[in-house]
């Protein structure tokens, strides 16, 4: 189905003489009373495609002025696309459907003409745009394609294309996106769905290999009116038999290879060209046998002096990749060459380079020197940023040069608190250093350190050896009712004995 654009333009002031009418003229047209009126003489509606014959396109003609009936008569190229009808004869109407792909706009001159003496006329230029809508659905150039692969084809190399065609004549409705509907038994192919090229997905190994798959390609179109159309194909992907080595042999490392597969570790922050203990072996094969990384990737190669030992290309961080799957292939130089296929997992191993950071480089707290042992000061906190334990575990303690023993400082926590009270020393201020340790142990343990500074408030009534006054008051009760003589006597002979000694 198709959407008619109509758009009304006029010549000049919309209003010129129609050759051979008279040189009475009608004052101006009027606006079309249709809701999509975009100014005087000017209109824009839809008109679905293949509408049968007759059918309005919503503009009315009208013009000002002019004596008794108004008639219309419509000029346009053959074939007649459209005519002036309705039930007062001035309505734009439909004379045959209009194909979008084969005429996208006509142009028609509107003539209007009264019954007065003498008649006045007019004409004005309607510029009709046909709008593309989505009638055509996308059609394979094929409906089966075939095609014979190796199991041991590249991944992500296209081994074929798909194409579809949508007729339509504008996008999104001519756009078409692909996509493998069935077939793909453990997804083993993967389709680009913009250009419709197909590659395998993943490695064909032992059990999941079948002789043929069938794949069911989908080809949707962009449009949205009325829907989305789609066209379907088959793709026939057959397997040849690929004479392959009998088995891999297990390398000389802790976790070996197995029936095909391996989980391997391998040192972060490796440097280039580090030879690992990765040692690549086949069973059978005749002379020479060479090894070749297939899946794209930049960290590892395949040298060293036989040939077959897995290198480091570049150094590796733990933090960011955890693992690498790398795709490994053996070849023989036979006349009838034999080869064979691994998957194998890198797992990189967390080394610890990574030290503990404090939040705060350095923490300011201030204490009452009247806090009582246990107090809470303030939790310190560091955080280690390798990826496993113990790399990242942290323990909290005071430097070694640390000669206080005012506070103390939970290891595991970071909480640091009062060990004994403060009015006991003069000091008015301490600067702690708190060292975090983590728990590595490749190559070993990291530190990290901050400050913290608390600062003392003295009570002003309290004396120390500085020369501030000191009041200890003791609440032991006295016989007959006398408990508050004894810290009155007690005030005055510390008194007295305080100006004897000065």
């Amino acid at each position: 189905m198709f959407l008619v654009f109509l758009l009304i333009f006029f010549i000049g002031n919309g209003i010129h003489q129609t050759d051979g009418q008279s040189d009475n003229f009608f004052s101006s047209w009027k606006e079309p009373p249709i809701n999509s009126g975009i100014g005087e003489g000017n209109a824009t509606v839809t008109l679905r495609e293949n509408s049968q014959a007759g059918t309005s396109t919503g503009i009315k003609l009208q013009v000002l002025g002019g004596t008794g009936k108004i008639s219309y008569i419509l000029q346009q190229p053959n074939p007649l696309h459209f005519s002036v009808g309705g039930a007062n004869k001035d309505e734009i109407t439909t004379v045959q459907p209009i194909d979008f792909e084969k005429l996208d706009r006509i142009t028609v001159t509107v003539i209007a003409f009264d019954e007065g003496i003498p008649q006045k006329t007019g004409s004005a230029i309607m510029t009709i745009f046909i709008g593309d809508v989505n009638e055509h659905a996308p059609t394979f150039l094929q409906e089966v394609y075939e095609v014979t692969i190796s199991p041991l084809s590249d991944i992500g190399i296209p081994f074929a294309m798909v194409h579809a065609a949508d007729e339509d004549g504008s996008p999104p409705n001519n756009k078409v996106v692909y996509s493998i509907e069935g077939g793909n038994t453990n997804g083993a192919f993967m389709v680009d769905s913009i250009t419709g090229n197909i590659a395998m997905a993943k490695q064909l190994d032992g059990y999941d290999i079948m002789p043929q798959y069938e794949l069911i390609i989908l080809g949707v179109d962009g449009g949205t009116d009325p829907s989305p159309l789609t066209g379907t194909t088959t793709m026939l992907v057959k397997i040849i038999d690929v004479e392959t080595f009998s088995s891999w042999k297990q390398p000389p490392v802790n976790s070996g290879i197995g029936s095909g597969t391996a989980s391997l570790k391998v040192k972060e922050n490796s440097e280039k060209g580090t030879i690992t203990n990765i040692k690549l072996r086949v069973l059978g094969g005749n002379g020479n046998i060479t090894y070749k990384i297939k899946s794209e990737q930049k960290t590892f190669s395949i040298g060293g002096p036989n040939g077959n030992a897995l290198i480091v290309e570049e150094p590796i961080d733990f933090e960011v990749v955890s693992s690498i799957s790398i795709l490994v292939e053996a070849k023989d130089n036979s006349s009838t060459a034999k080869t064979g296929r691994v998957n194998m997992t890198i797992l990189i191993e967390d080394i610890n380079d990574n030290a503990p950071v404090f939040e705060k480089s350095n923490y300011k707290e201030v204490v009452s020197d009247s806090s009582p042992i246990g107090f809470i000061l303030v939790t310190v906190k560091a955080t280690d940023s390798d990826g496993t334990a113990p790399n990242n575990e942290v323990i909290y303690t005071f430097a070694d040069d640390n000669t206080h023993d005012e506070f103390t400082i939970d290891s595991s926590t970071g909480v640091l608190s009062l060990a004994k009270h403060l009015k006991e020393t003069s000091t008015s201020s301490y600067e702690l250093m708190v060292i975090a340790t983590d728990g590595g142990v490749n190559p070993g343990p990291l530190t990290g350190s901050t400050m913290v500074s608390i600062s003392v408030d003295k009570d002003p009534t309290t004396m120390t050896s500085a020369g501030t006054s000191t009041t200890t008051q003791l609440n032991t009760p006295m016989p007959g009712g006398t408990g508050m003589l004894a810290p009155c006597l007690f005030t005055i002979l510390l008194h007295v004995s305080l100006l004897i000694v000065y």
